[in-house]
């Protein structure tokens, strides 16, 4: 396994536990980043977390470049989906620039790697 695996493999499990966490303590995890703790966030908290999981399983498992950009996509895709509800819902705001930054941040670590495992293979 070359080390550009090895970071698609380290993006995943960060995925995978990002999800872990916010699926087992959505409060906790919605606290710390400021975000209203009812009833509804915590819904949407945890069906992302749903999809952190996911997306860090397949990437965890198919570190390949195809399977990083199709990763960095659904990641540019959220971010840009945060865009709208940090403009439109202001008590929202924080916790939509948080989550879209993140999002915006794995999606350029899934270009890049997926840069470096083309090179080695």
């Amino acid at each position: 396994m070359s080390g550009a695996e090895s970071a698609g493999r380290l993006l995943g499990v960060t995925q995978i536990g990002l999800g872990v966490a916010v699926l087992g303590a959505p409060r906790h995890v919605l606290g710390s980043i400021g975000a209203a703790d009812d009833s509804a966030t915590r819904v949407v908290a945890r069906v992302l977390g749903i999809r952190l999981v996911g997306q860090g399983l397949v990437v965890t498992c198919v570190p390949r470049a195809d399977v990083l950009r199709a990763s960095a996509v659904v990641d540019v895709a959220h971010a840009a989906s945060m865009v709208p509800v940090a403009v439109r819902w202001a008590a929202h705001r924080h916790a939509a620039s948080v989550s879209g930054a993140l999002a915006a941040v794995a999606a350029v670590a899934a270009v890049v790697i997926a840069t470096r495992t083309q090179r080695t293979s």
